[in-house]
This record gives structure tokens, C-alpha cells and sequence, in this order.
């Protein structure tokens, strides 16, 4: 998917609200790819938005995203909801 790298490639180079305008576009287009769901999860914990991004996180989850990612993803989930106080 060639826009899910672009927007991976945003997020590392730190242009995080570019790489969530095209993750929501994803969303709406992959509404059960759980990467784009992990990565938008990670954009939206970069700009701060935690509480926000708690839902992704689990729905990349649940859509059965695996390897690495998923560690990720459980590690991300609770460094967000640590940071809400939960």
C-alpha cells in the first residue's frame, strides 16, 4: 500500500498531522487493515492526543496485526493509557 508508506515515512521524519490526513483517508478506504489502524493510533500519541489513540490501538489489535507490530502496539496501548492515569 503505497500510501501507508508514505505515511510511515511522514511519521519518521516527525510530520505527524500529514501522516494522520492520509491514515484517516486509509481508514475509510481499509476499514479492517490493522496496521493502518496501529499507525494511525501512533501519529495521533505523537501529537499528544493519548486518549484519542487508545481506541486504534486496540482496534490494530483486534484486527489481527502480528510480529513486531503488534508488540508494539500492546506496548504503545499502555504507555497511552499510563498517561491518561489508567
Amino acid at each position: 500500500m503505497l500510501k501507508l508508506n508514505q505515511a510511515i515515512k511522514l511519521i519518521e521524519a516527525k510530520r505527524y498531522e500529514e501522516a494522520q490526513t492520509i491514515l484517516q483517508s486509509l481508514l475509510d478506504v481499509h476499514p479492517q487493515d490493522g496496521a493502518v489502524y496501529f499507525y494511525y493510533a501512533a501519529a495521533l500519541d505523537a501529537l499528544g492526543l493519548e486518549r484519542r489513540a487508545i481506541p486504534y490501538y486496540e482496534k490494530a489489535i483486534v484486527y489481527g496485526i502480528e510480529g513486531e507490530l503488534r508488540q508494539k502496539a500492546f506496548i504503545q496501548l499502555g504507555s497511552s493509557y499510563r498517561c491518561i492515569g489508567e
